[in-house]
């Protein structure tokens, strides 16, 4: 089971607001762990360093809660492919077909310009390979 962060739980607009916020009140002399507390009284407790760090993110303009993944290994395939590949396997579930992993694999590689490292101990590449952590969850299944 994946750790869930309290930060994460909290949608990105309002972590965007509560950093500029925060920029605000300690322009006008407002101590940061007074807003801490305020802010954790309001039911937003974010850990100090989270704080400190969405504030600095902000003062930098950078776009800093893009829900965009922007860690691990690149997705090999975009958003739409992905989605595309989702259709091939509802389309062989509604044809009473089973998908496997190596018919998968065989579909991404035929419709796609996927370019694999191959290595000795794994010939197949791990599913998770062809798409982002948050795409798991919503992975179709070969029911």
């Amino acid at each position: 089971m994946h750790k869930k962060y309290r930060a994460t739980q909290v949608h990105p607009e309002v972590r965007t607001f509560a950093a500029r916020v925060l920029i605000g009140l300690e322009k006008l002399g407002v101590n940061r762990q007074l807003i801490l507390d305020v802010m954790s009284e309001a039911g937003y407790e974010p850990s100090t360093r989270t704080v400190r760090r969405h504030a600095k993110q902000t003062r930098s303009g950078e776009n800093l809660f893009s829900l965009e993944k922007t860690s691990g290994r690149p997705s090999m395939l975009d958003e739409k492919e992905r989605e595309i590949c989702a259709g091939f396997v509802l389309a062989q579930n509604i044809a009473r077909k089973e998908v496997h992993l190596n018919d998968y694999i065989s579909f991404v590689s035929d419709n796609f310009n996927v370019n694999r490292v191959h290595s000795k101990k794994m010939t197949k590449p791990k599913p998770s390979y062809y798409w982002t952590s948050s795409d798991s969850d919503s992975l179709p299944s070969a029911a």
